[in-house]
């Protein structure tokens, strides 16, 4: 016998709050609207709001020190007030069951990624990784960890049959479209979730299990006794059983480069991709509609490639708002994940700890971005806004689990570190073509011949002056028994404000002078190794040829 749930009324305000959630997943760019969220902020608990003001004077005081002030507080502005309108949203939607509004969208999220892997492939959807019109396989994969998590949750006294008419499309549509994606860190994440979730409703019965059991055992029927297991070999679900970042390393070592140059104020909120973005003025835009002739918007090209990642939560935040604007986050965080705790709803702890974990490898909750991001601070409003604890508990407990969180999150901090393992001597960089003059006007050029074991490696070329980017990676395979090849590596340089001061303190900078780096690294790259095999720097003057600016 269940007794029954008593949820909080919903509002007209509410109602169209909840239309806001529905239709999220399906127009991200509706994120936007969370700044009207504001208007809610007297819902926000005396600690919560004591939180948010150390976070927002953290991101302004960073925005100050950046090296465009101006630009900064602006960008800097945009995204707190979208975080503080969420935070203030989500206290007074007043309880995690109106996420359940999330699941029509995600619906047509599933559909539509799956007509388009349908119209790409054919019914043969093992072959690429899922793909969207405007989502990458990376955040199908994080769609699909929350429409499990949403199909899975239930609150205190719920039937577990209750909604079951909803909860099994949507648990399964959602659980293809996560292992489709071909994405290894969602799925974790997606698993790690339900662990959470399971643990936390296993406490009051034995029931959750029966429904995550007639969820898992039609999938896991078709993948092991379907035609998939003959097939896997090549295919894009081969990826889930393997450890490598795929380049991922070689972001977090630019990205280490723009910390290191700008080490307590950060480039700025929303700033950091330019710096880390491909040189050579390209825009990053959505394979799925570049396949079918749709380039970048030249609305787009004129942001500068803002969404350029640093694959990591901490690198992201350390990148944008140094070691001041990163302590006001974290402490949020760690706030928001001590609320979540002591209020023990399972939805509730399972988005927040599941969001932080997919951290490690991408970028889930900064916003504005993708629907999670949102939903991320939308559920840490709920959580701040339910504090049960004393403000002499709390902010100590915030401030604990905070530093807890950003030490994990910023792992590759730490394994940066981690010696390589291989013999000494064993590696080196035996020849090097490398110009010490060049035109502005045409791609660097450089050559390399390499001594190492046979294994397959990465030639690895980048480009600094306060900060460095990646100019072009190449992987080779080093055969036992026979020279080593050369290996030329070919790709435009940076301009002078993607790896300075930025566009103001430009023209005090030396001019046309680049620190050149080449690097040798790993085939395949594993979380816990992240240094280079053996590295070789130089100098190269670059001059503007007639005719250009």
């Amino acid at each position: 016998m269940t007794t029954p749930l008593h949820h909080p009324p919903t509002t007209r305000a509410s109602w169209t709050w909840l239309a806001w959630l529905t239709l999220l997943p399906i127009v991200p760019p509706l994120a936007i609207l969370s700044v009207f969220g504001l208007r809610q902020w007297h819902n926000l608990s005396r600690l919560a709001l004591a939180l948010i003001g150390f976070y927002l004077s953290a991101q302004v005081l960073a925005a100050l020190l950046s090296p465009e002030p101006l630009l900064a507080i602006g960008t800097a502005l945009l995204r707190s007030s979208m975080v503080v309108g969420l935070l203030a949203l989500g206290a007074s939607l007043g309880h995690p069951v109106h996420l359940h509004a999330l699941r029509w969208g995600l619906t047509v999220v599933y559909l539509t990624a799956l007509l388009n892997g349908l119209a790409l492939q054919g019914w043969d959807l093992t072959q690429l990784r899922l793909s969207h019109p405007y989502y990458t396989p990376v955040a199908l994969g994080l769609a699909g960890a929350v429409g499990l998590w949403l199909a899975l949750a239930r609150e205190k006294g719920e039937s577990w049959r209750l909604g079951l008419a909803w909860r099994l499309p949507l648990g399964m549509l959602a659980l293809i479209t996560a292992l489709l994606s071909g994405s290894r860190g969602p799925l974790i994440t997606a698993l790690l979730g339900i662990l959470v979730l399971v643990a936390y409703q296993q406490q009051r019965s034995h029931r959750p299990l029966k429904l995550a059991a007639l969820i898992f055992l039609p999938a896991a029927l078709l993948v092991f006794f379907g035609a998939l297991p003959q097939r896997l070999q090549g295919t894009a679900l081969q990826r889930l059983g393997t450890l490598d970042l795929t380049g991922r390393d070689l972001v977090w070592n630019d990205a280490f480069s723009v910390i290191q140059a700008f080490p307590w104020s950060g480039t700025g909120s929303l700033l950091l991709g330019p710096r880390l973005a491909p040189p050579g003025g390209s825009c990053t835009w959505f394979e799925a509609l570049e396949v079918r002739g749709i380039g970048c918007p030249a609305l787009l090209q004129q942001v500068n490639n803002t969404w350029v990642i640093a694959h990591n939560g901490a690198l992201q935040a350390l990148g944008e708002t140094g070691l001041i604007g990163t302590a006001g986050l974290f402490l949020l965080l760690g706030g928001a994940v001590v609320g979540a705790v002591t209020t023990a709803r399972p939805l509730t702890v399972t988005l927040l700890v599941g969001l932080l974990f997919a951290d490690l490898t991408d970028n889930v909750t900064p916003v504005p971005g993708p629907f999670f991001s949102e939903i991320f601070w939308l559920t840490a409003g709920w959580a701040l806004s339910n504090w049960k604890l004393s403000w002499r508990v709390g902010f100590p407990a915030a401030a604990g689990w905070g530093a807890a969180i950003l030490l994990i999150t910023a792992f590759p901090l730490w394994t940066s570190f981690v010696p390589s393992g291989a013999p000494p001597g064993a590696l080196h960089i035996v020849g090097l073509i490398a110009p010490t003059q060049w035109r502005s006007d045409e791609p660097y050029a450089a050559a390399a011949q390499f001594r190492a074991p046979p294994g397959q490696y990465r030639a690895h070329l980048r480009a600094c002056r306060i900060s460095c980017v990646t100019v072009t990676s190449k992987p080779f395979t080093v055969v036992a028994g026979q020279p080593s090849a050369w290996q030329w590596l070919i790709g435009p340089l940076p301009s002078p404000s993607q790896v300075g001061r930025g566009e103001v303190k430009a023209a005090t900078e030396p001019k046309g002078l680049y620190r050149l780096e080449l690097r040798l690294w790993p085939g395949t790259s594993s979380p816990w190794h992240t240094r280079s095999l053996a590295s070789r720097t130089w100098t190269t003057e670059v001059r503007v040829s007639e005719g250009q600016p």
